[in-house]
């Protein structure tokens, strides 16, 4: 309905959504997903027509990977755990594809590839930096290690390396 809720959990769906539009917003370039990406999980067939792009480039890239029993589980809640494990399967992708684009433009000199690896130390210290507040409270408006919401924790982490970000 539009209404901000931080509160109420993700579901799996919603998750893929949320990283397939964060690589729209990177346009980041990968291979294309067919329509038979689902075919392997007993519940591929029955996604909404709003989560169905995202599942599906998410299944390709091999962030959704789906449970034992072969099934995608989407209107599950994602766990904290969970959502780490598929946010970090995506990351990987994401660094990936650009030590891929910034590689093919390397000649000679060596000078992108350091700073590709620059930039990939870079991400991995605010990653580390971000997972010391695992189990920070979550408190409404918050922006400190004694409480924080979304953009407040993201403004915190991304301040300690000198980045001004509005909330």
């Amino acid at each position: 309905d539009g209404t901000f809720r931080p509160d109420v959990p993700l579901t799996r769906a919603q998750f893929c959504k949320i990283l397939y539009n964060f690589s729209q917003l990177l346009n980041t370039s990968f291979t294309a997903a067919t329509d038979d990406e689902l075919t392997r999980f007993s519940d591929g067939n029955n996604i909404s027509e709003t989560y169905l792009e995202p599942v599906k480039t998410m299944v390709h890239l091999g962030v959704m990977q789906g449970s034992a029993r072969g099934e995608l589980m989407l209107g599950e809640t994602a766990t904290r755990k969970q959502a780490l494990v598929l946010f970090f399967r995506y990351f990987k992708r994401e660094c990936e594809a650009y030590a891929s684009q910034v590689g093919s433009l390397s000649g000679p000199d060596e000078t992108i590839d350091q700073s590709t690896q620059a930039a990939t130390d870079d991400m991995n210290a605010v990653v580390k930096f971000a997972l010391g507040y695992i189990g920070s409270r979550y408190v409404y408006g918050g922006t400190t290690p004694n409480g924080f919401d979304c953009s407040g924790f993201v403004k915190y982490v991304y301040t300690n390396f000198g980045y001004k970000l509005n909330r």
